[in-house]
């Protein structure tokens, strides 16, 4: 199930990263330099890192900005 519902991608130069348009609801974001597949030990790797993520509650018509630490 989190490697179906897994969406990643890239910071620029500044370290943003700006996502497509999200559903209203509750995500948890992280951020690390390794690199992030739907392999299982990625996956196994997010699972465990999971304390480390931010919740983010997103409303309709929202925007978030969340501030990440590198969680590995």
């Amino acid at each position: 199930m989190l490697a179906s519902m897994l969406i990643a991608g890239e910071t620029d130069q500044d370290g943003v990263y700006s996502s497509p348009p999200f559903a209203p609801g509750k995500y948890y974001v992280l951020a690390t330099s390794a690199p992030i597949d739907a392999t299982v030990e990625a996956i196994g790797r997010l699972w465990r890192g999971r304390n480390r993520a931010k919740e983010v509650a997103i409303g309709p018509d929202a925007t978030a900005q969340v501030k990440l630490d590198i969680a590995w």
